[in-house]
């Protein structure tokens, strides 16, 4: 298993789409086990370099984005993670 870093922004970006904190911790909890154990689950993010993104199941009305990176031993969570639109959630981008 990879050790996950989530950098200060993404801590911020990530508070401010939920009003309810815990709703937060939750939605990070999930997808740090999931890119703790497989950091390919998220597709290649076409942002250059080792970014790829991972979308989340709908919290609290949401469906969020998560870009990160990853090597040998971390998965780094860095880029703010952003909200779909319906249309673009519908077609999973």
């Amino acid at each position: 298993m990879r050790s996950i870093i989530r950098e200060e922004e993404f801590e911020e970006s990530l508070r401010a789409l939920f009003e309810i904190p815990p709703e937060a911790d939750e939605f990070t909890m999930a997808a740090e086990i999931l890119l703790s154990e497989d950091p390919l689950a998220g597709t290649v993010a076409n942002l250059g370099g080792n970014i790829r993104s991972l979308v989340m199941p709908p919290v609290d009305g949401k469906t969020v984005v998560l870009y990160y990176t990853f090597d040998e031993t971390t998965v780094l969570v860095s880029l703010p993670p952003r909200v779909l639109t319906a249309g673009a959630a519908a077609r999973g981008r």
